[in-house]
């Protein structure tokens, strides 16, 4: 019987995930595979240089027990890494990501090969694509999942965006399974191939109270700023131009009894002046440091009400809103701008664009409950087209 070997190339490499403790999509997924049995998990790094090596202390407090984002530092805490690590490349700094597409083939020969293993490479890295060629020609199987659409995406550069284009081209040719997040990203990948693209939204694991500790710094950062306002109003995510600055001026302007909290890092490529400077001179608006994913239904029971206040067209990449689901599992009030991938939940949640409409959600004295079965936005029942074919294309199924 063959033993199962998952090759994990991510985008998000696992120096960020551990000194982060952000769960994005692709530890979501490694998570889902690592359960179909897969016994070695060979983790690809992002190839760096003395330019941006990662230096970091794991916070375990990031990863509390029983939580999934311990669980997936178990397995990556178990698997072996390899990393491409010059001194130092010029290609580096004049080309930023796209130099990563020769820079992976690098780690080729640290990759074993083990016959004895039936192997996937499960990827969502487009910069990734010469290595995720030159793995496919040794015979494995290839599921490649599209998480965000690099050839538009706001934050790269042109160049970053046409080599994203033609990895997409390139890797779509050859891999065995294809999924993307978002209906719009499906739609415009389907220009490049015939194949069968599986829409996997993003989703959400079942919330865990046992973790929740109070004790968080940032909670107890809202807590106290709570005491001074009537409601509390909460966003949670990457703060950058997608942010519809004018639209939060406008309301937390006019809801001065109403705290208004962010939480989140800044973009580094989209520096939003306006938010920055509304987080100054807005009393009642405050900017809260990012928190590990364990703590995020912690963060979400202090807010009434649940708010994406997105701006539309430029800044949407064609994206699936995460928050957003994990906004519905806290059956709270949400409101949100009429973004990509939202009128899904239309009978649940508030979809309005002007500032008139969002003070007089929020000014309400009652709410509707949010959405009651939330089954469908569940990580097992997005993930299981993709869990169906990588049992027909595995000669034994690997899940059961």
């Amino acid at each position: 019987m063959l033993k199962k070997q998952l090759i994990f190339i991510p985008y998000q490499d696992s120096d960020l995930y551990y000194s982060s403790g952000i769960m994005t999509r692709e530890y979501a997924i490694l998570y889902i595979l690592y359960q179909l049995g897969f016994e070695k998990i060979i983790n690809i790094k992002k190839p760096r240089t003395i330019l941006d090596r990662k230096n970091y202390i794991v916070n375990n407090t990031f990863f509390p027990e029983n939580s999934i984002e311990n669980k997936i530092k178990m397995i990556l805490d178990k698997s072996i890494s390899v990393q491409y690590t010059p001194i130092f490349k010029f290609e580096q700094i004049f080309k930023r990501r796209a130099w990563w597409v020769n820079a992976y083939t690098k780690t080729t020969d640290q990759i074993k090969q083990i016959d004895e293993y039936s192997t996937l490479v499960y990827s969502n890295n487009p910069y990734a694509s010469n290595l995720l060629k030159t793995l496919k020609d040794d015979g494995v199987k290839l599921y490649f999942d599209i998480m965000d659409n690099f050839a538009i995406h706001p934050s790269l550069s042109a160049q970053e965006k046409a080599t994203a284009l033609k990895s997409y081209k390139h890797i779509l040719s050859f891999a065995d399974i294809i999924s993307a997040n978002s209906v719009q990203t499906c739609e415009f990948m389907r220009k490049y191939t015939n194949k069968k693209i599986h829409l996997v939204k993003n989703g959400v694991f079942d919330r865990n109270d046992e973790i929740i500790t109070g004790n968080l710094k940032q909670v107890q950062e809202i807590r106290e700023h709570k005491k001074k306002y009537k409601k509390c109003v909460g966003y949670i995510g990457k703060l950058g131009k997608r942010l519809n600055s004018e639209l939060i001026d406008s309301v937390s302007r006019s809801c001065s009894d109403t705290l208004f909290v962010f939480v989140g890092e800044f973009l580094r490529d989209q520096n939003n002046k306006n938010l920055t400077s509304i987080f100054k001179n807005n009393k009642n608006v405050i900017h809260i440091e990012q928190i590990p994913s364990a703590y995020i239904y912690e963060i979400c029971s202090e807010f009434d009400i649940l708010s994406i206040p997105h701006s539309k067209g430029e800044y949407e990449n064609g994206g699936d809103p995460l928050k957003l689901y994990l906004y519905l599992s806290m059956r709270k009030p949400i409101i949100t701008t009429s973004i990509l991938g939202v009128d899904e939940f239309k009978d649940s949640i508030t979809i309005v664009d002007k500032a008139e409409d969002w003070i007089k959600f929020i000014n309400l004295d009652k709410y509707d409950p949010s959405i009651n079965n939330i089954n469908h936005i569940k990580w097992s029942y997005r993930m299981s087209p993709v869990i169906s074919n990588i049992n027909k294309m595995v000669k034994e199924p690997i899940y059961e």
